[in-house]
C-alpha cells in the first residue's frame, strides 16, 4: 500500500527513475538509493512534507480556479476542432479510395468473365476484397459528436474528478485512489533543482493535463518552486 502521496509519481531528470521516499522525512532517486551513485549521479532530495504540501496547494488553489477551467475550455476546443478536421480529411480520402476499389472489383469480374479465371486475378480480387471491407468499416463509422459536446464532457470529467480528490484529501481516505486522482490531475512530475539550489516540480500544465488522459494529445509545460 502507498504511504507516501506523491512517491513513484515524480521522475529523476538524470536517470529517469522514479523518485520516491528513501527515507521518513525526503523524496530522492530511488536509482541511487538502490543501486548508488554510479547508477545515478543525482544526489538530490527534498523534504516530504514541503512538497507535499506545496502540490497540494497547487491542487486546492490552482486547479480548480475559473481561470484554469476557462484554459482548459479554450484549448480542448482547439484540439477537438483540429482532431476533427483530420478525422475529417481521413473520412474523405477513405471514400474516394472505396470507389476506385469499387471501379477496379468490377473491372476484375468484366476479366473473368470474358478471359476465365487465373491465380492473378485471383490474388488481386482477394487483395481488393479484405480492403474494401476496411474502407466501409473506416467510413461507415457514426459521424463524431459536436466539438462543444466533447469539450463540456470533458469538463465535466474534469470537475467530477477534482470534486472527488478534494473529497478525498480532506477525509484522508483510500491513498491509492488519492494517489490515482493526482496523477490523473497533475500528469508526469520531474524533481529538478537549478543552478542555485532551488528546487523545482516540473509537470504538464496541470489543468490541461486531464486532455492527454483523455486522448487529446498537446504539449505544454510548466513549473512550481517547492
Amino acid at each position: 500500500p502507498a504511504r507516501t502521496l506523491f512517491g513513484g509519481m515524480m521522475v529523476c531528470p538524470t536517470c529517469g527513475g522514479a523518485v520516491v521516499a528513501v527515507d521518513a522525512r525526503r523524496y530522492g532517486c530511488s536509482v541511487r538509493k538502490d543501486r548508488g551513485p554510479a547508477a545515478c549521479a543525482n544526489d538530490h532530495v527534498v523534504p516530504r512534507k514541503a512538497l507535499d504540501t506545496r502540490l497540494l496547494a497547487v491542487v486546492r488553489e490552482e486547479l480548480d480556479d475559473a481561470g484554469a477551467i476557462a484554459h482548459l475550455q479554450d484549448h480542448a476546443r482547439a484540439l477537438v476542432a483540429e482532431h476533427q478536421r483530420s478525422a475529417g480529411v481521413s473520412t474523405q480520402d477513405g471514400r474516394k479510395r472505396l470507389a476506385d476499389v469499387h471501379e477496379e472489383l468490377a473491372r476484375l469480374v468484366d476479366a473473368m468473365t470474358q478471359h476465365g479465371y487465373s491465380s492473378v486475378l485471383g490474388d488481386r480480387l482477394r487483395v481488393l476484397e479484405v480492403e474494401r471491407a476496411k474502407l466501409h468499416q473506416q467510413v461507415g463509422q457514426e459521424d463524431m459528436p459536436g466539438a462543444e459536446e466533447l469539450v463540456q464532457a470533458l469538463v465535466a470529467r474534469y470537475r467530477a474528478s477534482m470534486l472527488d480528490l478534494k473529497q478525498r484529501l480532506e477525509a484522508d481516505a483510500d491513498r491509492q485512489r488519492t494517489r490515482d486522482l493526482l496523477r490523473e490531475m497533475l500528469g508526469p512530475i520531474t524533481l529538478i533543482r537549478d543552478a542555485d539550489g532551488v528546487s523545482w516540480a516540473q509537470m504538464t500544465k496541470p489543468a490541461e493535463h486531464l486532455m492527454a488522459v483523455s486522448g487529446l494529445a498537446y504539449s505544454d509545460g510548466c513549473g512550481g518552486r517547492i
